[in-house]
């Protein structure tokens, strides 16, 4: 029982930082893409909740589902 707690409250942390996220914040996160673990630093250029992406770099959209750690530099 105490995993599923340990992973509610990491998704909760994760759900906060999400939304803290402005355009313009430098980030480093951590996805899954292409059946493999990717990180990057960079700046966030767009955000689309409706679409569930954001976009870092003007380069690179990663869908929000596939977010694994997220935070603000």
């Amino acid at each position: 029982m105490m995993a599923s707690r340990i992973c509610y409250e990491e998704a909760a942390e994760e759900s906060n930082t999400l939304n803290r996220i402005e355009i313009g914040n430098i980030i480093t996160i951590k996805y899954y893409k292409n059946r493999r673990y990717s990180e990057m630093n960079g700046t966030v250029t767009k955000i689309d909740f409706l679409k569930k992406k954001i976009q870092i770099d003007k380069e690179l959209n990663v869908n929000i589902e596939d977010i694994v750690n997220i935070s603000i530099l």
